[in-house]
């Protein structure tokens, strides 16, 4: 019994499609941003309108709302100041 044949188009052009596809080993490294550029979300006086950023420090993960930006620390609305050097990631949340 012959088997039908199956319809392909034809392909004239080069495929690009796994351009924006990310592949990363396990036990890659990756890069960790640094708290200095936290002030780029902060005014020139260092304030900022309750930033809300989920911090990653040496006692672990926890989500705060900064205020106040400092050269060597960040001030959090509850008061909390928070060393620059503690601060090992952080992520800016939408509010």
């Amino acid at each position: 019994m012959k088997l039908p044949s199956v319809y392909a188009n034809r392909i004239d052009k080069p495929i690009k499609n796994n351009e924006e596809v990310f592949h990363q080993e396990r036990g890659a490294k990756v890069a960790k941003k640094d708290p200095k550029d936290l002030k780029k979300y902060f005014d020139r006086n260092g304030y900022a309108n309750k930033l809300v950023v989920k911090l990653k420090t040496e006692n672990g993960e926890k989500v705060e709302k900064l205020i106040l930006y400092k050269d060597t620390y960040v001030i959090t609305i509850n008061n909390e100041r928070i060393p620059l050097s503690s601060i090992l990631d952080y992520e800016v949340k939408e509010n």
